[in-house]
């Protein structure tokens, strides 16, 4: 009995790897449909449709067990979408440059 489990201790390791990406490839999923939702008119419409494609690839490479193609995926929209994050940090920051303080009159002598 021992045996048969050293045996299968390296499959067991390979299916749990797959499992484990797979349910992390779902929440990043899912992350991203949040995150798009969250962001809304924030983000362009291009950097939209980008993630929602990116969310779309990864869920069918998910589904494929193959755990390269979803370590792939997921790195690709984990990076796209840090463009969310840009996007919103630079619409705060755009008010303050369209906005600017007056500067305070110099006395007339």
């Amino acid at each position: 009995m021992k045996q048969e489990a050293e045996k299968f201790a390296d499959e067991d390791k390979k299916k749990k790897d797959l499992i484990e990406a797979q349910n992390q490839a779902n929440a990043l999923a899912y992350t991203a449909e949040s995150a798009l939702k969250d962001a809304g008119d924030k983000v362009t419409p291009e950097l939209k449709t980008k993630i929602e494609e990116k969310i779309s690839h990864l869920k069918t490479v998910a589904a494929q067990n193959n755990l390269e193609e979803i370590k792939l995926a997921s790195e690709d929209l984990s990076t796209t979408l840090q463009e969310i994050g840009k996007a919103m940090y630079q619409t705060k920051e755009e008010p303050k440059k369209e906005d600017p303080q007056p500067q305070p009159e110099e006395p007339k002598a």
